[in-house]
């Protein structure tokens, strides 16, 4: 069953990956659009209702292109939900609506940027019969609206349904887990206890009842398993009183978290444990090369016994084998190939926090002060005696003052991470995961002003409150590349 199920599973990702992979770069190639084409668009003075509203949403949707330039890559399948792309799709055909509302329009088009190419390139990810067109706002309006209805739309469905039959899948295993642990207690039982055969006859019955259960995951249309789930959970909402239903609700999430907790502490110990279980039970029934444990049960109670032992050890051996050639061992050859690329994108978090001070080193020549990100005193002390309302000398951020620079490299940072933790989370460790959570919602940018024009110094406690955050991520960083 866990076999099935999972193989179902890996399906229904095969199909869903194939159709998202398309969509996703085409998504992603539309945010880029809108980023380059933001700095085009000149909005009148003073902005009217569907201006003002057509203005707020380049600026969100350019947001989602700004992270994939900074990356350098497309957003991955999984990184949005089904109902948070649905709004980034309500509002990209919004972008339409309200440039179609617009009488007369008062938006016009920038030619000094120069950025056409970029457009162009992104235009041709997304349908190479835009090159065709003039490009201008009127453009943008065409893009969003054809996007929505040609692109967005056709796969609409599948995202729901995806997030519908894993969520079932998910449901599946852990009921058949349940079966399985039942059973389980119920021979362990039986091996200690002698029960009174009403007792083993009810067993037998709910063991019984529970293959068939099990057998009907199989054999029924998921679709109509989802549906009887769905009218099962609206009859028991409609029916319970709230009071009774909170408390009963409440009661489930603690039993629910404590045994999630329990099981994932055991459940690698518990495979090593039946492993050896299976191994002991063949060397010493079957082959014999082990000593037998002593019971006082008839001949005939343990050679059945016996029978039981040697079909759940062969049963768990052959789980355990086809487990492994299945599941773990492409995983290990997955994470070992692509531990190069994560390697390399950790080292990128670190150019950023390096960039982060590169602003304030000072010094010329051979005689540069460029601390090091293990020395954290030296970079606290760079940070703190640093005049951050100077203008940075660095290419890269030319023409800004320090206070930007560092918010803007500190922004890029947070979203180079989301995108690289979304892309690589199935080979990133539990613990890469948890420091990189760390790195990612650190108190920092709450102590940053994101100002457009930030033309005061830091006060000293602000520039040594700044240092110490910076300081805690860098520690973060370092227990990375440990």
């Amino acid at each position: 069953m866990f076999v099935e199920i999972g193989n179902r599973k890996n399906r229904e990702n095969d199909k869903h990956d194939q159709i998202m992979a398309p969509f996703m770069h085409k998504l992603s190639a539309y945010f880029r659009y809108i980023s380059w084409s933001s700095s085009h668009i000149i909005y009148p003075k003073p902005l009217e209702g569907y201006e003002e509203d057509f203005k707020n949403l380049i600026k969100e949707i350019g947001g989602y292109g700004g992270r994939a330039i900074t990356s350098g890559g497309d957003y991955g399948i999984d990184y949005f939900t089904a109902e948070k792309l649905y709004r980034i799709a309500f509002n990209i055909n919004n972008i339409w609506y309200f440039h179609d509302k617009m009488h007369p329009c008062r938006l016009t088009w920038d030619n000094r940027t120069h950025s056409d190419e970029y457009i162009s390139k992104e235009l041709k990810e997304i349908n190479p019969i835009y090159l065709k067109d003039v490009i201008s706002v009127d453009l943008v309006a065409k893009v969003s609206g054809e996007f929505y209805t040609d692109v967005y739309q056709p796969i609409e469905n599948e995202t729901y349904k995806h997030e519908a039959y894993q969520e079932h899948y998910k449901r599946q295993t852990t009921l058949v887990a349940g079966f399985v642990c039942f059973v389980l207690f119920l021979l362990s039982i039986m091996l200690f206890v002698k029960l009174p055969t009403i007792l083993l006859q009810i067993g037998t019955l709910l063991v019984i009842l529970m293959l068939v259960a099990s057998l009907l995951m199989l054999a029924v249309n998921i679709r109509t398993q989802i549906k009887c789930w769905n009218k099962i959970i609206e009859y028991m909402e409609k029916h319970k009183p709230k009071a009774f239903k909170d408390h009963v609700t409440r009661i489930w999430k603690k039993i629910k978290k404590s045994v999630e907790s329990v099981f994932s502490f055991l459940l690698s110990k518990m495979v090593v444990v039946g492993l050896l279980l299976s191994i002991w039970a063949i060397l010493s029934i079957e082959i014999d090369l082990i000593p037998k444990i002593q019971i006082g049960f008839s001949d005939a109670t343990i050679k059945g016994l016996n029978k039981v032992f040697l079909a759940l050890a062969y049963s768990y051996l052959a789980g355990v084998i086809i487990f492994w050639f299945t599941v773990v061992f492409p995983r290990f050859l997955y994470r070992r190939k692509m531990k190069p690329i994560v390697e390399q994108n950790i080292k990128n978090i670190g150019s950023y926090l390096h960039n982060m001070l590169l602003d304030f080193c000072v010094g010329d020549g051979d005689n540069i002060r460029n601390p090091k990100l293990d020395d954290l005193e030296d970079c606290k002390d760079l940070l703190v005696s640093g005049d951050w309302s100077k203008t940075t000398v660095v290419p890269s951020n030319a023409g800004m003052r320090r206070q930007e620079a560092f918010v803007k490299i500190y922004k890029d940072m947070q979203s180079f991470i989301d995108i690289f933790v979304n892309d690589y989370k199935g080979v990133l460790t539990t613990k890469q995961l948890l420091v990189l959570e760390e790195i990612r919602h650190s108190g920092l940018g709450s102590l940053l002003e994101f100002s457009g024009s930030m033309t005061t110094d830091y006060t000293d406690y602000g520039k040594e409150a700044i240092a110490n955050m910076f300081c805690e991520i860098v520690m973060n960083y370092n227990k990375l590349t440990a």
